[in-house]
């Protein structure tokens, strides 16, 4: 019997696309066979809301102060770990740093496989703390917004009770609502960092 209803209700649909019927034909058939379905109608609607939300987050972040707020969020972070019988400098990439920037830096490690200890990419890894005791405090901070889903920012770090202060800055990704280190820049004057380091090691130990 319900193989009939599906054949009446696909020519139905035939005759009312025809007519230029403007109700909704898919919650009519779905009433003539028994049935509920509103999935159709859901899906756009939990989607549109999931970008409209997403767009308010990234809109929430793109601004000078949230760039600083970040900094700060970060370094909180490098002191607690820091604090730790055993740091984990991976953990904190994992949690701050750019999808481009672990792929490059898995390329870089990768490529060091069997080099003697002089021809190493990364003799030490100390991106985040610069070598510098806990507690590190961070100062002067000067965030600036670029285009799209970018941002830079410069700051001091420097040790507890200490007024010898070390340049550091980053370049920013804004990914999934989050700003995130695509780059630690170490010369703040010429403008290099690690990403340009990284990526010539690769390129000569292929």
């Amino acid at each position: 019997m319900k193989k009939y209803l599906y054949l009446i209700a696909a020519g139905l649909v035939v005759v009312f696309s025809s007519c230029g019927n403007k109700f909704n034909i898919g919650e009519k058939l779905a009433q003539m066979l028994g049935e509920e379905d509103t999935t159709a109608v859901a899906e756009p609607v939990e989607a549109k809301a999931e970008v409209k939300a997403e767009a308010e987050v990234e809109e929430d972040q793109w601004t000078e102060d949230a760039v600083v707020k970040r900094v700060k969020e970060i370094y909180a972070r490098v002191n607690e770990e820091l604090s730790k019988q055993e740091i984990s400098f991976k953990a904190l990439d994992d949690e701050f740093c750019s999808k481009d920037y672990k792929e490059l830096f898995s390329k870089a490690v990768k490529a060091e496989e069997g080099r003697k200890f002089d021809d190493l990419c990364f003799i030490e890894y100390q991106p985040f703390d610069q070598g510098l005791r806990a507690p590190i405090q961070v100062s002067d901070i000067r965030p600036k917004l670029l285009t799209g889903d970018q941002a830079e920012v410069t700051f001091n770090l420097s040790e507890e009770n200490s007024e010898e202060k070390f340049p550091l800055g980053f370049v920013l990704y804004l990914e999934d609502g989050k700003w995130m280190v695509h780059d630690f820049i170490t010369d703040i004057e010429n403008h290099t960092g690690i990403w340009d380091y990284m990526q010539k090691y690769v390129d000569t130990h292929k």
